[in-house]
């Protein structure tokens, strides 16, 4: 027997044995794992192994042996009276007992991003080799496989269906998904333990069968994406082997790991419009035999719009339905391999993919790419799957924007003999553009013949802060005075102004996709922020009032690329122009700062100076998130008189992180009609009004109930309380981002307790043309601040001050004395 005088390293030493004695039938395990299944399992009263361990652990042994397999299965089950025991079951490792029961002290942990998280008590498994049927109509899968992760733990299990109608077997039980009547048979398929990493997401690890067996090997996990992960695997052997981890002994599985439970969509990879015709590869024949139109395929021409496949309307071409001649497709992961590149795709905005697209490396002229119905990525040149999987081949070829041909000429000529003919059909006109004057070179230079301009308050380099994106620090936004460019989006040239803040938008592109049309619409809040909403987009040109309809997408994008409501954009710059904050005081408050109770006061005010500033900060003694003041500069203060009890506070921080945050100012009527405002912190930039606020309880990190009664105006020194002017320059000031901000025709009062803005108003008096027009009224008030005459009128005011001043002493005292 090997002895351990560590309980917690029992299989720290196995690398270093070619074997372990016995280790078919006794497996080491701690005995403090023991004691919590002797615990877990004590309503089993009389079962002779619980008497057994009980006996083991009596002894004051550190380590003992258990038959392998009889806690492998164990699965946590109800008494009826509250209590919980284990069954022998292998399966649904959901439970805390059965994975703490069922397998030995760990060496070693597999990678953060391979565990399975919890949802409730549960652990959500990954998903492999599931196989999919009748999956144009009504998709049902044949078979799958379920790998829980969990420290440096695997469990696997496989499952099946069947017709039969008999599911009184304790090893089965009706599928309740499946829209037919079947069977769900569930069958162990082994457990694994990591022994040792052996290099960057490589691990040794000893792998427990059903039948009690055991075996060594190897394996690897390659992240593709945040819910796609492709493992290698090593030969299974008998013994502890020390060449297990050599590269060239891993072979990638064809069937990669699907996380379903983190729906993001991902990179395609591969981007293009292209023209295909479909094979059928079971049968080898031409799906579109009678049919004289090619297909088309597009991903990635707008960013986020995943893969989208058109046939031919009212043709029977669309191997992905019967119903439709288009199919749209969401990436949940992309890669490239050596000689091809891969595609993970589901139904668009579905909670499991469902397909593999491979593509060829060389993709000049025509190519063929293989679309398998079901996750299977094979790598081999003749892309041959296990029997079964339905796949297809496109035979392919990108389009060429600066080459006009028909589909079939002959065919094209025979149907359309005057441009009447073409404007009148929308089924086959498309497929003729030679025949109908329609090629791509003829309505780019149709589209650029109508450029319009954005504004000058538009113009600029913005950022786009928030934490859904896979990559936060390439979301930016370059308007310039013709063209905006969205990193996360794609290029819009301006194409119609319909007013100052509503535009319809061209994208053109070289890579064989459609023109597209989108309507874009800002709205300026400060020189710091820029809101912006956009609408889908079209492959036809509509009209402004048919195109302008905004709204969220689907999950998981929801509100990131397209939105009903404005979404924030701040001003890339090293400084930023001074903003009104809103409180206009010292105001007391309780409640929460990072889920910690706390107490203490939210300030904008500054007392030497008795006016509100461009900074507020949170202070308190009582909570240690608090005891060094936390202070946020003030970039926005949005308010809508449509929405009169909520207002918004874009902020950054200012403790060097450079943080940015949208709060929200809600007002209540309180149980003795008295006002009530809670102010809460959002993690992200981006929030809207009214739209958030039945989330924000959930997810905000400071929810703060203002006393408004106890609100103060304190001035150093008290006897003088006069509104101090900003020092107004060309540039944001950097170093003291908080000196006051004074609203516009407003005198400041000790008294003041908010400042009311219309956002209908307009700012500028008859006759003034200010450069930038401020939709809130909290931009610098006085004319010339963005020019250059700026600096004239300030140095003029200081002169006057002056002479005043001087004229004053010398009426006290003269020179002649």
């Amino acid at each position: 027997m090997l002895e351990r005088s560590s309980a917690n390293s029992v299989w720290g030493h196995l690398s270093t044995y070619s074997s372990v004695p016995d280790i078919s039938t006794d497996v080491w395990v701690s005995s403090q794992v023991l004691k919590l299944c002797v615990d877990l399992h004590r309503n089993q009263g009389t079962n002779e192994f619980i008497i057994a361990l009980q006996k083991h652990i009596s002894l004051g042994s550190s380590v003992v042996p258990y038959r392998a397999g009889r806690f492998s299965k164990k699965r946590e089950l109800s008494n009826g009276d509250g209590s919980r025991r284990c069954k022998p079951l292998f399966s649904q490792y959901d439970r805390f007992c059965e994975l703490d029961c069922m397998a030995p002290d760990e060496a070693c942990q597999f990678p953060k991003f391979m565990q399975s998280p919890k949802r409730g008590r549960s652990l959500i498994p990954w998903t492999t080799r599931t196989i999919w049927i009748n999956v144009r109509h009504r998709p049902e899968w044949l078979e799958k496989h379920e790998i829980i992760v969990k420290n440096g733990h695997i469990w696997h299990t496989r499952y099946t269906t069947t017709n039969s109608l008999d599911c009184k077997h304790p090893r089965r039980r009706r599928f309740q998904h499946m829209k037919s009547d079947k069977c769900q048979n569930e069958q162990a398929v082994y457990n694994r333990t990591c022994m040792n990493e052996e290099g960057e997401n490589k691990y040794r690890v000893i792998q427990y069968n059903i039948d009690g067996t055991h075996r060594f090997t190897c394996i690897k996990f390659k992240n593709e994406s945040n819910n796609v992960v492709q493992v290698y695997q090593g030969n299974l052997a008998q013994t502890n082997d020390p060449n297990l981890c050599d590269e060239k002994e891993l072979t990638l599985e064809e069937w990669p790991w699907i996380a379903k439970w983190n729906q993001e969509r991902a990179p395609c990879e591969i981007s293009g419009g292209f023209s295909f015709r479909t094979i059928r590869r079971l049968t080898n024949e031409d799906y579109c035999e009678e049919e004289w139109r090619r297909s088309t395929l597009e991903i990635e021409c707008m960013k986020g719009d995943g893969v989208e496949f058109r046939t031919p309307v009212n043709g029977k071409c669309n191997p992905f339905s019967k119903h439709s001649h288009v199919k749209r497709l969401t990436c949940w992961a992309g890669w490239h391999s050596d000689n091809f590149t891969f595609i993970i795709a589901s139904d668009a905005f579905s909670e499991e993919p469902k397909y593999c697209l491979r593509f060829p490396k060389d993709q000049r002229g025509e190519f063929s790419v293989l679309v398998y119905f079901s996750i299977v990525c094979p790598t081999k040149i003749d892309g041959k799957p296990i029997a079964g999987i339905e796949y297809y081949e496109l035979r392919m070829r990108r389009k060429d924007p600066y080459k006009c041909e028909d589909d079939d000429e002959k065919s094209c000529r025979e149907m359309f003999k005057t441009p009447n003919d073409c404007a009148k059909d929308k089924a086959f006109a498309p497929h003729c553009p030679l025949t109908c004057d329609k090629c791509p070179l003829k309505t780019r230079s149709e589209l650029m013949s109508k450029i319009c301009e954005f504004h000058e308050f538009q113009v600029g380099n913005w950022r786009y802060f928030t934490k859904r994106h896979f990559d936060i620090e390439k979301v930016t936004v370059r308007i310039t005075k013709e063209m905006a460019v969205f990193s996360h989006l794609g290029h819009f040239q301006c194409l119609q102004k319909e007013n100052e803040t509503r535009f319809k938008m061209a994208s053109l592109y070289e890579n064989g996709c459609a023109p597209r049309y989108t309507c874009i619409d800002f709205k300026r809040q400060t020189a710091n922020v820029l809101q912006y909403r956009i609408s889908a987009s079209e492959r036809s040109e509509l009209a402004m009032d048919d195109l302008c309809i905004f709204r969220d997408d689907p999950e998981p994008l929801k509100d990131f690329v397209r939105s009903y409501h404005f979404r924030n954009l701040i001003r890339q710059q090293d400084g930023f122009m001074p903003s009104y904050c809103g409180l206009t005081g010292t105001i007391p408050f309780n409640g929460t700062v990072n889920g910690r109770s706390c107490q203490g006061t939210v300030s904008d005010w500054d007392e030497k100076r008795c006016t509100s500033r461009g900074v507020f900060a949170l202070s308190s003694d009582t909570c240690k998130e608090l005891l060094l003041p936390m202070e946020f500069q003030c970039l926005s203060f949005i308010e809508d008189k449509k929405v009169n009890l909520q207002q918004l506070v874009i902020t950054r921080s200012l403790d060097g992180t450079n943080s940015y945050n949208c709060w929200i100012l809600t007002s209540y009527v309180s149980v003795d009609r008295s006002p009530l405002r809670i102010l809460y912190r959002m993690p992200t930039a981006q929030c809207t009004l009214v739209t958030e606020i039945d989330l924000t309880n959930s997810n905000s990190d400071a929810v703060l109930y203002l006393d408004d009664k106890k609100k103060s105006q304190a001035c150093f020194p008290k006897e003088v309380k006069l509104p101090v002017l900003p020092n107004y320059g060309n540039k944001a000031s950097t170093n003291n981002p908080g000196y006051a901000v004074v609203h516009p025709n407003h005198t400041v009062r000790s008294q003041d307790t908010a400042v009311q803005v219309d956002s209908d108003q307009p700012k500028d008096s008859p006759g003034q043309s200010s450069p930038i027009t401020d939709a809130h009224h909290t931009d610098p008030p006085y004319p010339g601040y963005y020019k250059d005459s700026a600096v004239t009128n300030i140095c003029s005011f200081k002169i006057l001050t002056f002479l005043i001043i001087f004229a004053g002493f010398l009426t006290h005292y003269p020179l002649s004395r």
